[in-house]
């Protein structure tokens, strides 16, 4: 059971830079809290709603960004210096800052209260229908049911576009399989009857000859490539072949001496040459072993290696065409064996199945038993392997055009297959879709409607309490019965509506004046509050009235001084000296009232306040 609050401290919380601690008389049923604009009256509206509401306070309602909890520190004090301390009936309770969220920690269950401020007022009185009921749903708990509203809207919305997308794939597949039924003439009844029928027919055989007939064309492909192939790498061998003839007529072209004996010179001058290279100084001839004078032998040696400059040339030349001839060679010999097991597997695959003008005669298949069962791919098996690529070859064009037919029919088959199977799933898929949207809409129809019905009947509970509420602020005023009302057309929002001037169910903003609006908001929030568990809970009226004049202040504190038994206790916050000055007073509402004063604020300061001294106190 929530208790009047006791004691309430404050570090570092908003205004609040300094310890501030405010003790509360729970003799006195109503606290007022008076102070100019700016000395921390908010912080200590908001302090309680933080530990009561785990919310922000004041800086909901406020255009600061996503970060407004980075708010709350006093400002250039960190989120880990901030605490509230909360004493009520004995139990107390902190709260402190986490991430971005507010941690209450304590207590002895949750502490309940609820704060009004001039922005929910203004909400309440003035804004649109919308935001009204945006105020009203901390008085009309039916979170759970919106939030199975959402899920239903969200159920109705995805089952709706599920719907569409099968229609339209319904619709796809029907005009395609039409087109395809028109095409072979129209046989049957419809084009779903033509369809069911063939989907029916075993196609096993007809897939099992479109992978037969794809495999012997791609072999056959593949005979003609590396035929291709090879033919290209004897071209090649046969140039570098003449290559070489060609570089060793010009050596054999040579005068005097053979173009090998030159060769050979060049190599034994070269290699000469090499010996008696400098610093070497031989006495004697390294070939005859004659004296000879080292310089001489030299110069004669370089000598007659310019004169051999041709066949020095030459001799690069042949080497260069030598290895040419092999690499194409080598070439050739892998083209050549790579023909042969192509032209194997061909004909291994066309013999499972001979096709004229294919050799279907056992004889042929016979002539050439040995190519197809050995395994070597030499060229001994190039001739056998040409002859059978001659027969092969002739079957091409038969076989493609059987594998093309064959994949046109097994086409057509998967086609009509495809559009029928979409068809039939499609439309029973969509008639589910269709009945299971139904019902969605029809729960998310019956939900709301609960909704609506169950708000409607709390504001019908409160009207009579509201409109006497407002009638003792506004006695004798040309004011009628005011009604606030759900609007069945949407989702979530309250009309008001009101008797000015003897005209009924006219809206209040557009006649009433401020003042007229700020009482009618507060009489609302008032009756909605006395209905939940008031004795439970604490209310704080956070310098709510700026508008009203004299005469209207004093029915309402004589209004609060009506209910104020009602509550756990009241709080008010306030700036109007004229009502703290008729508190002072020793009769009438302020015998029941605590009256306390905030001081100048300041940084260094923080919120400082005191008991404020009864007039009796200074008489």
């Amino acid at each position: 059971m929530t208790k009047p609050i006791e004691k309430l401290t404050l570090y570092c919380f908003r205004g609040a830079s300094s310890k501030c601690e405010i003790v509360v008389d729970t003799s006195k049923s109503l606290v007022m809290i008076f102070g100019e604009n700016g000395t921390g009256k908010s912080a200590i509206a908001d302090a309680i709603d933080f530990i009561a509401n785990s919310a922000l306070g004041c800086l909901e309602d406020r255009s600061i960004g996503s970060q407004k909890h980075s708010y709350l520190p006093t400002i250039g004090k960190t989120p880990s210096d901030l605490k509230i301390e909360l004493t009520a009936g004995g139990a107390c309770w902190t709260g402190k800052l986490s991430g971005r969220s507010a941690q209450v920690t304590g207590g002895s269950g949750k502490l309940r209260a609820r704060v009004l401020r001039r922005a929910k007022l203004l909400q309440l009185a003035e804004a649109e229908p919308a935001k009204r009921y945006e105020v009203l749903q901390g008085f009309i708990d039916v979170t759970k049911v919106e939030a199975s509203e959402r899920t239903l809207r969200d159920a109705v919305r995805n089952t709706d576009a599920s719907l569409k997308e099968a229609v339209a794939v319904l619709e796809d597949a029907t005009r395609a399989l039409t087109e395809l039924w028109k095409k072979e003439g129209s046989p049957d009844n419809s084009a779903e009857e033509w369809a069911k029928k063939k989907s029916e027919v075993d196609q096993s055989h007809l897939k099992k000859r479109v992978e037969y007939l794809e495999s012997a064309v791609q072999l056959l492909d593949t005979m003609s490539t590396k035929r291709t192939e090879l033919d290209n790498a004897l071209s090649v061998v046969k140039d570098r072949t003449d290559d070489l003839q060609a570089v060793n007529n010009e050596i054999a072209a040579l005068p005097q001496i053979s173009g090998a004996q030159a060769v050979q010179l060049v190599e034994l001058l070269q290699q000469a040459q090499a010996v008696v290279a400098e610093p070497n100084d031989p006495a004697t001839c390294p070939v005859c072993e004659q004296p000879v004078v080292a310089a001489d032998l030299r110069k004669s040696i370089s000598d007659r290696l310019s004169h051999m400059s041709s066949h020095q040339s030459l001799a690069k030349k042949r080497a260069q065409a030598e290895g040419n001839r092999i690499a194409a060679t080598t070439t050739c010999r892998t083209a050549t064996s790579a023909y042969i097991k192509a032209v194997r597997a061909a004909a291994l695959k066309i013999k499972e199945k001979p096709r004229a003008p294919a050799p279907a005669a056992s004889v042929f298949w016979e002539q050439h038993e040995v190519f197809l069962k050995d395994a070597a791919e030499g060229d001994e098996h190039l001739p056998a392997a040409t002859a059978v690529q001659g027969q092969l070859a002739l079957t091409y064009p038969a076989n493609r055009g059987d594998f093309q037919s064959a994949q046109a029919d097994l086409n057509q088959y998967n086609a009509i297959k495809g559009h029928y199977d979409r068809i039939v799933s499609n439309r029973d898929q969509a008639s589910k879709l269709d009945a299971l949207l139904k019902r969605l809409k029809l729960a998310l129809e019956i939900c709301e409607d609960t909704r609506k019905k169950f708000t409607q009947a709390v504001l019908d509970g409160v009207e009579s309490e509201m409109n006497t509420f407002y009638s003792i602020i506004h006695p004798n005023e040309p004011l009628g019965p005011i009604r606030l009302s759900m609007n069945p057309n949407r989702r979530g929002s309250i009309e008001q509506d009101a008797t000015f001037a003897g005209h009924a169910k006219v809206p209040p903003q557009a006649y009433f004046s401020e003042s007229h609006l700020d009482t009618l908001g507060f009489c609302v929030w008032l009756a909605l509050a006395k209905r939940d568990q008031p004795k439970e809970t604490i209310i704080v009226l956070d310098d709510v009235f700026t508008s009203v004049d004299g005469v209207h202040l004093t029915r309402i504190m004589q209004l609060l001084t009506d209910v104020v038994n009602d509550f756990a206790q009241v709080i008010v916050t306030t700036h109007y000296r004229t009502w703290r000055d008729r508190y002072r007073l020793p009769y009438g509402p302020g015998r029941t009232v605590q009256l306390l004063e905030l001081h100048p604020w300041s940084l260094n300061r923080g919120v400082g306040l005191s008991t404020t001294k009864l007039a009796a106190q200074e008489l």
